[in-house]
């Protein structure tokens, strides 16, 4: 599930409209959200992990039960919008090809108890030298919303961004319609940064982004200690 965003008296606000010192109330709390985002990072609920072909009928099993939740935040392709989106066993099949490469580190959530397919998190748009960023996108399965579980594999997906790859900036870009993801970003301390302006292809036509992002230096304000660090052998395959 996708989750991004870029004044003259004439043109419209770049930011969406909030109520007056919602942006003040953001500020001062985001740095109990980096936090929070730290502390569910280090509690081991889930395990991210690369996927595996024998994991296709566990992924496909979830992703076809759970579509009509999963369905309005489905990239589209814009040559094609009226076309369906990828059928499970496709997606799976790129989900596999992409999900260790130089630009693209995608892996499955898993149940750090019974290791069960709980949904997805991507660390994708790699770059290193200047920009040294990447956007993250993700879902959970119906079956397992609201229940923590996306809180927190974004958690520990944005710690591994940003310790074990070394990058500098975590992006999430979400529809302003998408109000759990924006909910879940908030609520971990990432900032808002604006609107960009159909951004993305999803749902059969160009949709805005809301951008919301966090830096290394926000999150190493207040180091991780040793204890409250996610061995890497623990999460990531």
């Amino acid at each position: 599930m996708p989750p991004d965003a870029r004044d003259r008296s004439q043109e419209p606000p770049l930011a969406p409209q909030r109520p007056q010192g919602a942006a003040q109330d953001d500020h001062a709390e985001r740095p109990v959200g980096v936090k929070l985002l730290k502390q569910l990072a280090a509690q081991s609920r889930i395990v991210l992990r690369h996927p595996h072909p024998a994991d296709q009928r566990a992924y496909c099993t979830l992703r076809d039960a759970s579509f009509p939740f999963l369905a309005p935040w489905e990239p589209t392709n814009p040559q094609r919008p009226r076309d369906p989106p990828l059928p499970s066993d496709e997606a799976f099949r790129r989900l596999l090809a992409t999900s260790n490469l130089e630009s693209s580190q995608r892996f499955l959530i898993r149940h750090a108890g019974n290791n069960a397919i709980l949904g997805q998190f991507s660390i994708n748009q790699i770059s290193r030298g200047s920009a040294s960023g990447c956007a993250v996108g993700y879902w959970i399965g119906q079956p397992f919303a609201r229940q923590g579980f996306m809180s927190a594999a974004l958690a520990s997906g944005v710690v591994h961004a940003t310790r074990n790859l070394g990058l500098h900036r975590v992006e999430a870009n979400i529809i302003p319609a998408n109000a759990r993801s924006i909910g879940l970003v908030r609520k971990l301390g990432f900032r808002h940064e604006g609107l960009a302006k159909r951004f993305l292809h999803i749902g059969g036509s160009w949709q805005d982004h809301e951008r919301w992002a966090l830096t290394a230096e926000e999150l190493s304000e207040n180091e991780l200690s040793e204890k409250e660090g996610i061995e890497e052998k623990e999460c990531w395959d």
